[in-house]
């Protein structure tokens, strides 16, 4: 449900941008991904000469929890970065928020250009940890950290300076 409003809601900003522009806009891919303190993101990057390829992608927890805000706010924000970076492209002199934003916001989209959400973080679900050991204890190692161990990277026990090893688990049968 919420994903489809923003998709619905995306789609009529667009129509809206192509109208007021009087020029068609590459829609964007969607993705429900984002974590953190982010609500949404538009990634655009230039395919070929007047192509472009833009992913949006929405923090589904935080849109869940403020669906009508997220729908009034949030979609046409990420909208006008795709209309701005469509329009003027990611030139030195085209800022995120700046004065092309700030006009696609206002004059197309007549909303205030708002920068930032005012939305509660939702609590994110536990992250794995991974248990390391040296030589005076055991400590718990974030994903990515893991990863980057299992990667070649070393890291050291901050009490006794020992490399840390992933634990070993004994399966018992």
């Amino acid at each position: 449900m919420v994903k489809q409003s923003i998709i619905t809601h995306s789609d009529q900003c667009l129509h809206h941008a192509q109208e007021y522009y009087k020029q068609t806009f590459t829609w964007p891919t969607f993705e429900f991904t984002l974590r953190g303190r982010a609500a949404a993101q538009m990634c655009s990057k230039r395919k070929l000469i007047h192509a472009w390829q833009h992913r949006f992608r929405v923090n589904l927890p935080m849109a869940q929890a403020n669906q009508f805000e997220f729908v009034q706010q949030i979609v046409p924000h990420e909208i006008a970065h795709l209309v701005v970076a469509s329009i003027w492209g990611q030139s030195p002199g085209i800022k995120p928020h700046g004065k092309q934003w700030q006009a696609v916001m206002v004059g197309c989209f007549e909303r205030p250009a708002i920068l930032y959400h005012n939305f509660s973080v939702p609590k994110q679900s536990a992250q794995r940890s991974f248990e390391y050991q040296c030589g005076c204890r055991t400590m718990q190692l974030s994903t990515t950290r893991h990863n980057r161990a299992q990667a070649g990277t070393v890291y050291q026990c901050p009490a006794c300076r020992q490399n840390l090893r992933l634990k070993a688990h004994l399966v018992c049968d």
